[in-house]
């Protein structure tokens, strides 16, 4: 949600305009909407409800965006953005959004047009939000940059430093940088390659560096401003090692029976294999031929459409995001690691996941879970 986007909208009790003020909507007359995490507000007054839960259900909404992913109505989404192109103005209503996906076409065809659209279904506006997140950043990023370039300021924008473990594609990261460039008013500094550091410069999420990773990626960031104002000299900043990361467990400590059904890669990640795919239950070795397992990435559990239980051993240090997206039968997701700052975790570890799976909590730990950082976003769904 953008300022510009609430400008255009009017409360849906009284009518008069909104104003988008913090993560609320509100009106003259105090009438508010909050803002879901996702950026969307739903607007549709108790009284006017029909139904509990209006609009589509969860089910058909995921359906459609299987369907629409897999291209069936590509020729029409593409007809559909070609008439768009001809309009003399840049600014589209979709009435009947569903989950996203002609928005997202057209908003990547037609280089970040304004874009509102509404729907009944919160499943549905939901899913879209989390299809189009940069469409509001970047409608809220160009007017910053303008407002800037009123008071004589130069805005540049930079990637942040991110975690290898939540990088699925470091290629995809020069292709998205160029979107990007198409989309927004500043200009890039730096390559986003760059920002892809490993995780032990990290503390305890894919978001925050610790002591040693501040300095490096600090050296960086100074490195790319000055390129950008043309200055060549050197930045003289030692770099320190990259502490070494925390011991959870002694190495090979732990269950191995499962480690038939898994692959390890030569970086150390595992992979589930094919006669693991067809297991219930699964349980993250300790060791595989002689090797500490710790490491997962966002490709562990591909294809395990008949996992209904898992269990991390304490060794594993850090579980990427959307790791259990490919899960669908998943109710059960067993934690042995007693400590959280010792397992870093992402926002979207369960995106994909089924709504009913549980993160079960070694006992004793719940508390401190719920009070971790990053952890503390999937309170909702601790079980000991």
């Amino acid at each position: 949600m953008t300022p510009a986007t609430a400008a255009a909208l009017r409360c849906p009790v009284c009518g008069g305009p909104l104003l988008l003020t913090g993560r609320s909507l509100r009106c003259a007359k105090a009438h508010s909407f909050d803002l879901a995490k996702e950026g969307y507000a739903y607007l549709l007054p108790m009284q006017k409800k029909h139904t509990a839960d209006p609009g589509d259900g969860k089910a058909m909404v995921r359906a459609r965006r299987a369907f629409l992913s897999a291209g069936h109505y590509a020729p029409l989404m593409q007809t559909l953005a070609e008439l768009c192109t001809a309009l003399p103005h840049a600014h589209i209503v979709d009435a009947g959004c569903g989950e996203g996906s002609y928005d997202k076409y057209l908003y990547d065809a037609l280089n970040g047009p304004q874009l509102a659209a509404f729907d009944l279904s919160k499943e549905a506006v939901r899913l879209a939000a989390k299809l189009l997140p940069e469409a509001a950043f970047c409608a809220a990023l160009n007017d910053y940059t303008a407002r800037a370039a009123d008071a004589g300021a130069t805005v540049y924008y930079h990637f942040p430093p991110m975690n290898a473990l939540a990088v699925a594609n470091e290629d995809q990261l020069n292709a998205y940088a160029a979107h990007l460039q198409q989309v927004i008013t500043a200009p890039l500094a730096g390559d986003p390659r760059a920002c892809v550091m490993e995780s032990g410069w990290f503390y305890d999420t894919n978001f925050h560096l610790n002591a040693a990773g501040r300095t490096v990626f600090t050296k960086q960031l100074i490195r790319d401003i000055k390129a950008m104002l043309g200055d060549t000299t050197a930045t003289e900043i030692a770099l320190p090692a990259m502490p070494e990361p925390a011991a959870n467990t002694a190495a090979g400590s732990g269950s191995s029976t499962d480690a038939a059904y898994f692959t390890m890669a030569e970086d150390g990640s595992v992979t589930v294999n094919t006669a693991g795919r067809a297991r219930r239950s699964l349980t993250v070795p300790a060791e595989i031929n002689g090797r500490a397992v710790t490491r997962l990435c966002a490709e562990t559990f591909r294809g395990c459409t008949m996992l209904e239980k898992v269990t991390i051993q304490s060794a594993v240090t850090a579980l990427p995001d959307g790791l259990f997206a490919d899960c669908p039968a998943l109710h059960t997701i067993i934690l042995t690691q007693p400590d959280p700052a010792r397992l870093q975790v992402g926002q979207d570890l369960l995106d994909g996941a089924p709504a009913a799976c549980r993160i079960q909590l070694p006992d004793g730990s719940y508390t401190a879970y719920c009070l971790q950082y990053s952890w503390s976003a999937y309170a909702d769904r601790f079980c000991t």
